[in-house]
């Protein structure tokens, strides 16, 4: 007799049905929501390597964080496209776009056409439920973090209390898995924190006493221009603290204050190494674009000689080049 069977994922069984507080798996401790986190994980990294050697054409959600019956609420530039793809594509194409809200449901007035909200982080506000619309942030374009008020998540996650807002965001930043946080709208030292990854995140939804902070992948803190330390140039500066209360406070250049921590502004991202905010390539494209922009570099020796290279043309193309560099025009005395 044949035998007629369907193949599941394996993080599946990691669920509260099966190893929760009503299973018959509870006095053997299991962490269950970790495991199914760490397994998904795994499943991206292995897919993206396939991906790298041609063996698979794309990565489910591997484009960003899928929110399904979730629309963003804010100012946005409308779009028409025939997919949910074609949307987050279109995201890609725009320098400042870093997430999308996409109605299947919604024709407009050409045939297959449908409705594609893009948002850029400064316009985005809040978020609620629809069952018609979902939404993808794409957290590898944020440049800080992302806020939405009056919004919490809808996700197996376990809250605890912490005494501030910048114990949440440390908690959720030295965790490898974590994504986004919710943080209750509650005076300190009595707030709730609770941390999402992105395989158990699957809404979002209108709160009154709670906001949802989305973590840029490549987020770091910025250290005292006193401090010093003794990490090797690979580590990390994601534990490095600079207490402030306005952007004043905030030595850096291009350095704003965020829930009493200094972080680089949207566009720029913290040099470990130089110890400062420099433009990302898309703040560099957006400055170079439609318009003739020079390049000139002064370099100096120990010796106090000085050397400098100057580039009659210097352009920074959009992220559909891959952020292709143009530079000519040469003059000088540095060499070529």
């Amino acid at each position: 007799m044949a035998i007629s069977y369907d193949l599941t994922s394996v993080e599946s069984l990691f669920s509260d049905p099966l190893m929760g507080e009503d299973s018959r798996l509870l006095r053997y401790a299991i962490d269950h929501v970790r495991v199914k986190a760490k397994l998904a994980a795994m499943k991206d990294k292995y897919c993206q390597k396939l991906k790298r050697e041609g063996l698979v054409r794309d990565c489910e959600d591997v484009a960003g964080v899928k929110l399904l019956q979730t629309k963003l609420i804010g100012r946005s530039r409308l779009r028409h496209v025939t997919s949910a793809n074609q949307c987050v594509e279109k995201c890609y194409q725009l320098p400042d776009c870093v997430a999308v809200t996409y109605c299947a449901e919604c024709d407009n007035n050409e045939a297959g056409h449908k409705d594609c909200h893009m948002f850029s982080a400064d316009d985005i506000h809040s978020a609620v439920t629809d069952p018609q619309r979902q939404t993808t942030i794409l957290t590898n374009k944020l440049q800080t973090l992302l806020m939405l008020h009056n919004t919490s998540t809808v996700a197996e996650s376990v809250n605890t209390t912490v005494t501030s807002a910048r114990e949440c965001m440390t908690s959720c930043s030295e965790d490898d898995l974590c994504l986004a946080f919710t943080l209750s709208d509650s005076p300190e030292p009595h707030m709730t924190c609770s941390l999402q990854s992105k395989s158990l995140l699957l809404s979002l939804k209108q709160s009154t006493q709670a906001n949802v902070f989305f973590m840029a992948w490549h987020h770091t803190s910025i250290s005292p221009p006193t401090q010093t330390t003794t990490l090797t140039t690979s580590a990390t500066t994601k534990d490095w603290f600079t207490d402030c209360s306005i952007d004043d406070d905030c030595s850096y250049k291009n350095a704003i204050c965020f829930m009493g921590r200094c972080l680089c502004r949207p566009g720029f991202f913290f040099s470990s190494r130089d110890i400062k905010c420099l433009a990302s390539l898309s703040r560099l494209h957006t400055l170079t674009k439609g318009r003739p922009t020079r390049l000139r570099v002064d370099l100096g020796e120990k010796n106090g000689h000085c050397h400098y290279a100057e580039y009659s043309t210097f352009r920074v193309d959009g992220p559909e080049t891959n952020y292709t560099l143009t530079v000519s025009g040469y003059s000088g005395d540095a060499g070529t």
